[in-house]
């Protein structure tokens, strides 16, 4: 069952805006997936959409699945691709950015870490480059291990990804520059690291093949 709902209001005399609300209950529509977002055709999963149409090159696009997934796009009309995407699976909200790339939140009972990075690498360049990651999982699966509670907040930004980690194998903050094989090493300040949890860590499926190490700073 599709609703739909044009509302338009005058502003002022300069300006026109529209909003397009869609609807659905997706009742008769399979969506195959591993993730929770995977439905049947007999289940029934509330989907919403809000297109606003305002008189400038940059149109909002708000999107809301069920309580699995929140999100909030912004497509540059002109270029025709998207300029930013805030995409939350369970907890807050989805809000509009200005800033281009992709910012992505996660809080959910059991994450699976190889699937994600699967997802990630097959992504295509319609999608802006990812600049934030927020994940809080009481389960993080790796390759059918599971390795427990965490909890990460990442930024890019200075040529590096930056951020925070509390888990059992590390707590503490992390640099990773985009350049591993230079003089910008690796920086872990931590306020512990089990270096022996990480031998359940299984890198045989990896697809890069490391041929030089990269600098390490441990503290």
């Amino acid at each position: 069952d599709w609703s739909s709902d044009v509302c338009s209001s005058d502003l002022d005399d300069e300006r026109h805006n529209t909003n397009l609300d869609i609807s659905s209950n997706l009742q008769g529509v399979q969506i195959d997936s591993d993730t929770l977002l995977a439905k049947t055709a007999e289940q029934t999963a509330a989907l919403h959409l809000n297109f606003q149409f305002e008189k400038h090159n940059q149109l909002p696009i708000k999107v809301q699945y069920g309580n699995q997934l929140d999100a909030a796009l912004l497509f540059d009309r002109q270029q025709n691709r998207l300029h930013s995407a805030h995409v939350v699976i369970g907890g807050n909200t989805a809000s509009i950015s200005p800033q281009a790339g992709t910012k992505v939140e996660i809080k959910q009972p059991s994450f699976k870490l190889s699937e994600a990075v699967s997802t990630f690498s097959s992504s295509d360049n319609r999608w802006p480059a990812l600049r934030e990651f927020l994940l809080d999982t009481r389960q993080l699966v790796w390759q059918g291990q599971d390795f427990g509670a965490i909890q990460c907040h990442f930024h890019h930004f200075n040529q590096a990804w930056q951020g925070n980690i509390d888990s059992n194998m590390a707590k503490g903050r992390i640099r990773i520059p985009d350049q591993r094989n230079g003089s910008d090493p690796i920086k872990l300040e931590m306020a512990s690291l089990n270096l022996s949890a990480m031998d359940r860590l299984n890198f045989d499926a990896a697809n890069d093949v490391i041929t030089v190490m990269p600098l390490l700073e441990i503290d």
